[in-house]
This record gives C-alpha cells, sequence and structure tokens, in this order.
C-alpha cells in the first residue's frame, strides 16, 4: 500500500519506474522520494516505511570530475523483509538494511544495517539488538494491518 504523493527524481519513466521492487504487504508513508537514476531500489515484503523518507541511490566522486562537475556514482539500495523506517529517514547510496532492522525517524543511513538491530542517529550508529522481538514476516499468514 503505498499512500502517496511518491516522489520519483529525474523522470517518471518506464526506466525509473521498473527499477524499483516493492514486494507484498509493503506499507509506503506519504511524501516518499526516490532517486533511481541508473540504478535499483529493492524493498522487500512486510516492511513499514513511514512518511517523508527518502531513498537517494546517486551521489558525486569526490576528487574525480569530468569538465567543471564532480562525477555522479550510483549505487543500489536493498531493503530486506520486515524492515521498519521511521520517518524523514534518508537512505544513501549503497545501504543494504538487513531483516527485520529498525531505522529510528530522522536517521541518516550511510553504511549497511546488519538484521535484527535498532539503528539511529546521523550518521545511523547502532543502538541495540532486536534478537529477542524478533518475527519473521514471511511467515505471517495475514499482513499485518496500518
Amino acid at each position: 500500500m503505498i499512500v502517496g504523493p511518491i516522489k520519483v527524481d529525474y523522470t517518471l519513466s518506464y526506466d525509473a519506474l521498473s527499477s524499483i521492487a516493492i514486494g507484498q504487504g509493503t506499507y509506503i508513508g506519504r511524501d516518499f522520494r526516490v532517486s533511481t537514476y541508473k540504478s535499483e531500489i529493492s524493498i522487500g515484503k512486510f516492511c513499514q516505511i513511514a512518511s517523508e523518507v527518502s531513498l537517494e541511490t546517486n551521489t558525486h566522486a569526490i576528487e574525480e570530475r569530468s569538465g567543471p562537475y564532480r562525477v555522479r556514482i550510483q549505487k543500489p539500495i536493498v531493503i530486506h523483509d520486515g524492515v521498519w523506517i521511521g520517518s524523514r529517514a534518508l537512505i544513501l547510496p549503497g545501504v543494504t538494511i538487513g531483516r527485520n532492522a529498525i531505522v529510528a525517524g530522522g536517521s541518516v543511513v550511510t553504511k549497511d544495517v546488519p538484521d535484527d538491530t535498532l539503528v539511529g542517529g546521523s550518521p545511523a550508529r547502532i543502538i541495540r539488538s532486536l534478537q529477542s522481538a524478533r518475527v519473521d514476516p514471511c511467515e505471517l499468514r495475514t499482513p499485518a494491518r496500518f
């Protein structure tokens, strides 16, 4: 379920939209923003993505230039099953978020997040393990209600 609106950076072309995969039972809040220029975003099953979350697959090289501009770099973002991302979180290029992880609202995620882990802050850091609260969303018989 996508509450909308959804913002797709650069273009709403078939190529941009086809580079986004969203799994069954996933909820995406309003003002969701994705940047998928020449890259891919994969969101697993039964994820909860709050309002104003931004997924950015593009960045620029610090040292390398092409004429007057820095060289653009594209890296995919992977969000595994059962992830919860809080409002206004920013997920940067090349990040993978593990199964059942939680990203606190307002966090800036610059590095991979392990399975069953709560992260938060800017840049996001591990706050604690969630092993005791683990539920495998793929084993649920009916999708959770939001």
